[in-house]
């Protein structure tokens, strides 16, 4: 008679209370992990579905079904990031939008600009956890998460048609000569290029175009990572600190 089978070193066994080990497999390969992924907690779906990539092609396939078909928006954004970061081209070709974009991508969509800009700051300060400062220091936009940056001028870049989104105004600012380094010389420059400035003065935040007429580079501008002055409704550009926007990750 055959033995029964047993959890291998490297085996992760479900109903227990301990976490698997990083890197552990599901007992009873893919099918196994399928098994275990019908469990109704979101939760431990969580903790299933972190070992879909130990199975290639299987569990990348796997994580776009979960992305697709989950009944969780929690589970769905985890399924995305593990695949994000296996496979970035396969993530963001599904199309799946992580739910605090939705409301970003509806707006672009619509081309309500004005509003988008301002859904952008939301999501800025959130992810930065400075929704009650409301403003972001040096340190914040240098540790902000590459992925959640490239998320956002993807979404900027996709809707306005290439013309708009953090990496147009990086390029902008970087073939002006722009370093981290403050220089008042080049940030005016940079603000007549994208039309932040005209004749000589910077404009109130009423005063921009929300429009796909603008000049490149135009939008986001209620806040632009690596750029911390920021566009008051009421007084204009009130520099907070000066941080230009190059990043340390590529968007």
């Amino acid at each position: 008679m055959s033995q029964p089978q047993k959890p291998g070193e490297f085996d992760a066994v479900l109903g227990g209370t301990n976490r698997a080990p990083e890197g552990a497999a599901v007992l009873g390969g893919i099918q196994g992990l399928l098994i275990h992924y019908q469990d109704p907690n979101p939760h431990n779906r969580i903790e299933i579905i972190q070992q879909a990539l130990n199975y290639g092609k299987k569990g990348t396939d796997f994580l776009l079904e979960v992305m697709k078909n989950d009944d969780s928006w929690e589970v769905k954004d985890v399924a995305y990031e593990l695949l994000l970061s296996k496979d970035s081209e396969l993530a963001e070709s599904s199309g799946y939008i992580p739910q605090v974009f939705l409301k970003l991508n509806s707006l672009l969509q619509a081309q309500n600009f004005k509003e988008a800009d301002e859904e952008t700051r939301k999501i800025v300060l959130t992810v930065a956890k400075r929704e009650k400062e409301g403003w972001l220091r040096i340190e914040d936009a240098e540790k902000f998460p590459c992925k959640e940056l490239r998320s956002i001028d993807q979404l900027w870049l996709k809707y306005s048609r290439g013309k708009f989104g953090i990496s147009v105004q990086q390029q902008i600012y970087q073939s002006l000569g722009g370093t981290k380094e403050y220089n008042e010389k080049v940030w005016e420059s940079m603000g007549d290029r994208v039309g932040w400035r005209q004749a000589g003065n910077w404009l109130y935040y009423d005063q921009l175009n929300f429009t796909q007429t603008a000049p490149s580079g135009h939008l986001p501008a209620l806040v632009t990572l690596g750029r911390a002055a920021w566009l008051s409704e009421n007084y204009g550009w009130r520099a907070v600190r000066f941080f230009p926007p190059v990043q340390t990750c590529r968007v």
